[in-house]
């Protein structure tokens, strides 16, 4: 009867620790699409401030050729 005592505490080990390399892989990939979300986070604010540069640079155009046209 103890040999099964001591197959059954390493089964439980053994599955602990698959669990444990699971949870592991499961943090990386986490990590990784955080990651890959806060690159795309930056890129639609680099994006926000250009169309917001771009759009004072259109009214002050607008504003310059309505002077024009006065």
């Amino acid at each position: 009867k103890m040999p099964e005592r001591e197959d059954d505490h390493l089964t439980a080990a053994t599955r602990m620790l698959e669990k444990r390399r699971e949870m592991a892989e499961v943090d990386q990939a986490l990590a990784a699409q955080k990651e890959e979300f806060q690159m795309k986070m930056e890129s639609l604010q680099q994006r926000r401030e250009e169309l917001e540069r771009k759009e004072h640079q259109l009214k002050e155009s607008l504003l310059k050729f309505d002077k024009f046209l006065k």
